[in-house]
């Protein structure tokens, strides 16, 4: 496991069990932001529900796309600033 820091991100080298693990922390994050975004829209503030929202599928996308790339080498994680991603198998 390394990170390398760069100007526009970083880029995360996980092995296997690591990558395992932290796709299962952002599946969990997103089960939680997903049951804010119910609670928000219950009680009718849309605009923080729809940030909710989009926290989720962000933290969905993350844990899906890091279990898709994983396999027994591990995943490489590029994290941009803009907080947009690019993942694959190493």
């Amino acid at each position: 496991n390394a990170r390398e820091l760069h100007w526009w991100g970083s880029r995360n080298y996980m092995n296997q069990a690591t990558a395992r693990r932290f796709a299962t922390d952002m599946l969990a994050v997103r089960t939680i932001a997903s049951g804010v975004v119910i609670v928000l829209g219950a009680t009718g503030n849309g605009l923080a529900a729809t940030l909710a929202g989009a926290t989720a599928t962000w933290f969905w996308l993350v844990g899906d796309r890091i279990n898709l790339h994983n396999n027994p080498r591990g995943v490489i994680w590029d994290l941009h600033h803009t907080r947009t991603f690019a993942t694959r198998s190493q």
